[in-house]
């Protein structure tokens, strides 16, 4: 009957919508995440680009005096003089904007948790 047919076009059209809401979750779930990693590997870049040749140059600049003249050749930079361990110390900058991002990224993956 017409009755029973509205009800079989119904209950198909709801299936379709509940797994086509399944797929957008879904793809959501993985766009999201993506976008955040794209927008913070560029970051990194630009602040890349930016500082890399400021510490290039100062460090040329910076060289250690041998017998009272800048060589050049024989000195030393502030690179090379300094130990290991300053060198890989984070600025305290960069360790309060790597918190920051870790927290969202922390809040973002639990989201994706209780959406997925």
């Amino acid at each position: 009957t017409f009755t029973e047919d509205m009800s079989l076009e119904a209950k198909e059209m709801l299936t379709k919508l509940t797994e086509y809401i399944k797929i957008v979750r879904a793809r959501l779930g993985d766009t999201i995440p993506m976008t955040i990693y794209f927008s913070l590997v560029n970051c990194f870049l630009g602040d890349v680009k930016e500082k890399l040749p400021l510490a290039l140059a100062s460090s040329r600049s910076n060289l250690e005096l041998d017998d009272g003249e800048a060589t050049g050749l024989g000195g030393k930079t502030s690179f090379e003089s300094m130990s290991p361990d300053k060198l890989l110390e984070e600025e305290p900058d960069v360790a309060e904007k790597r918190k920051r991002v870790e927290k969202i990224l922390m809040r973002l993956l639990k989201a994706e948790r209780e959406i997925g």
